[in-house]
């Protein structure tokens, strides 16, 4: 029983691979789209030396959320 198992398991590992590679694929295709669907979250951090009359240091970060959503139907 155990040896049918292991060979469904080995049988099924390609499909798996497959899919999760057309996954990624689908993925970055959209991620080049500038109007697809998606939710990103970019975060950019600048530190910042020498700011101020005492030379301290700054630190900025900028967090730039990005949902879709549609106006009407």
């Amino acid at each position: 029983m155990t040896k049918r198992l292991w060979l469904f398991v080995a049988a099924l590992l390609p499909l798996t691979s497959a899919a999760h590679a057309q996954g990624q694929a689908d993925l970055a295709k959209a991620a080049q789209n500038p109007v697809a669907a998606m939710i990103s979250l970019p975060f950019q951090d600048n530190t910042l030396f020498g700011v101020g009359p005492n030379d301290d240091t700054a630190n900025v970060l900028n967090i730039q959320p990005v949902i879709p959503f549609t106006l009407g139907n």
